[in-house]
């Protein structure tokens, strides 16, 4: 999508946006100089406030006014990228490297949940989008390709001292030949624990999605009562 330097402010002002492109991957520490600091914790707080007003935008948005955005970014030659990016960037949100790491370490099915955010936060989203409209009389049968919407860092990258002292703090991995707790079965050295780790996160995932079902959100509104909960 082309940027517009020329343009009013958004989530991010003008002086934003070029101390972003200043950095080399957009990540200068904070304690750098109190510039860095000051412009770091703007965008920080101009970023959650925007997310938190998604709220109001789409139970208060008034059709006229959605539509009115909807021409505009079209007049630009900026829809079909606007959307795109925005979904890009939840993504990347949900799926930031050192919350998916730390879930590793956080238990089964806790680290299964928090691999399923992006998912999850889908799902809900679009649901939430039909009880605010009456457009959707006829949705699609599920708007995620469950199994894949899903991201598990690379093992490597994990601390293995993490692992190790969450074994016993959390006490949920367990051994995938005998059931035991990790840290009672002392078969497995550390460097070993990632890949388990990973293996329960995977059996979670399963577990969950299988649990969950047919998303309701497939289902018309005025059918819902319809549908058996269990």
């Amino acid at each position: 999508m082309a940027s517009h330097d020329d343009r009013d402010r958004g989530i991010l002002t003008a002086t934003d946006r070029e101390w972003l492109r200043e950095q080399t991957d957009g990540s200068t520490p904070g304690t750098a100089n109190q510039r860095d600091y000051q412009r770091r914790q703007a965008i920080q707080e101009r970023v959650t406030n925007a997310l938190r007003d998604f709220q109001l935008l789409t139970e208060e948005l008034p059709e006229s006014l959605l539509r009115d955005i909807l021409v505009g970014l079209r007049h630009e030659g900026a829809y079909p990228d606007s959307l795109s990016y925005g979904i890009a960037f939840l993504y990347t949100l949900a799926n930031e490297q050192e919350y998916l790491q730390h879930a590793i370490t956080t238990g089964h099915e806790a680290g299964a949940h928090r691999f399923l955010t992006f998912e999850t936060a889908l799902a809900d989203g679009v649901t939430t989008a039909r009880e605010y409209t009456d457009w959707f009389n006829s949705p699609n049968s599920d708007v995620s390709p469950r199994q894949t919407l899903y991201e598990i860092p690379p093992t490597e990258e994990i601390s293995i001292a993490d692992m190790y002292h969450q074994w016993r703090e959390y006490g949920n991995w367990t051994d995938p030949e005998t059931g035991e707790k990790l840290y009672e079965s002392g078969r497995y050295p550390p460097s070993e624990a990632r890949q388990i780790a990973l293996a329960n996160i995977h059996a979670a995932i399963a577990d969950i999605q299988t649990e969950d079902g047919p998303r309701k959100l497939s289902v018309p509104s005025e059918f819902q009562h319809l549908v058996n909960d269990n």
